[in-house]
């Protein structure tokens, strides 16, 4: 099972329409199984921390040749934020207004069996109560911006 907002690991595979809801789905994984891409330095529940870039990694398709995606991050700024929450995705910055989603995306070249690595990095924009890991809210943190997804789309084209 993959949840719809899961913003570790995207596996390769074919969703499968016997079980589906609007917050996660069913997926029939590719064999060998691999990842589409995945992140690194984000918090358990998805958010920036404020001074620590988050890493997005794609992988290549097993002996596919070097090619072109269009990678279109899904960031979330907290409501609690003072105001516009600026950020660095790949090359390109901006900002998000509270309560708002921005779309940035990047054409990164996806080396053939290798990987490409964009930064992620957001200022600190608002105290929130951590993830209930347990029966109740983790502590208090400064976050940037969350991480919902991923939209990976093949330029259909060499790099």
């Amino acid at each position: 099972m993959k949840q719809a907002n899961s913003v570790v690991t995207l596996y390769d595979g074919t969703p499968s329409g016997s079980f589906a809801t609007d917050h996660a789905f069913l997926v029939r994984p590719s064999k060998p199984w691999r990842a589409d891409w995945s992140t690194s330095g984000l918090t358990d529940d998805g958010w920036t921390r404020p001074g620590r870039p988050a890493t997005i990694r794609l992988y290549s398709d097993p002996g596919a040749p070097a090619r072109a995606a269009t990678v279109t991050a899904l960031l979330d700024a907290p409501p609690e934020a003072g105001g516009p929450v600026p950020y660095r995705f790949g090359d390109q910055t901006g900002t998000i207004a509270p309560g708002t989603r921005g779309q940035p995306a990047q054409t990164v070249c996806i080396p053939s069996g290798g990987h490409a690595d964009l930064t992620l990095d957001a200022d600190g924009s608002a105290a929130i109560e951590g993830p209930p890991l347990g029966p109740t809210p983790g502590p208090v943190r400064n976050v940037g911006v969350a991480v919902s997804g991923m939209v990976v789309t093949d330029e259909r084209r060499p790099c």
